[in-house]
């Protein structure tokens, strides 16, 4: 019983040794920059990174594992614009200038109005030149925080 017990937690904790964090960084000025690489137009404030045009950042390090999941947390303060997130992506990975190779999940037709935020979720692939539009969400689903 015992030794059962021990392989069970030992198989346990193989499974989740490997959910630890890779890097994180919030992009208020000043920002640590070492892992990521920048493309097009990008500022960093106090309030976070932003980019009036086409800018795109894409984590430059190693991933562990083909699979890995990815947090991204938005400052939406008003109506507009586009913020894309990139998954398995090169580093000169742009979806508005159609560069590199990635999946990306693109939140655009933004609303905000009394703090709350609508708008559409798009997903995208693009990969040796091809360009395809995989999925989109809109109203009446809910993204979970």
């Amino acid at each position: 019983m015992i030794l059962r017990f021990l392989l069970l937690f030992i198989a346990a904790h193989a499974c989740f040794a490997q959910l630890t964090g890779i890097v994180s960084n919030n992009f208020v000025a000043p920002a640590d920059w070492s892992w990521w690489v920048g493309n097009g137009s990008l500022s960093e404030t106090v309030n976070g990174l932003t980019s009036a045009s086409n800018g795109s950042l894409v984590y430059a390090g190693s991933v562990p594992s083909p699979h890995y999941e990815l947090r991204a947390k938005y400052r939406i303060a008003s109506s507009g614009g586009s913020y894309v997130t990139y998954l398995r992506a090169t580093t000169n990975a742009n979806l508005h200038a159609n560069t590199g190779s990635f999946y990306a999940a693109e939140l655009t037709n933004l609303s905000v109005i009394g703090g709350n935020c609508t708008g559409t979720l798009k997903l995208w692939r693009r990969d040796a030149g091809t360009f395809d539009l995989i999925g989109v969400l809109r109203d009446g689903y809910r993204v979970r925080d």
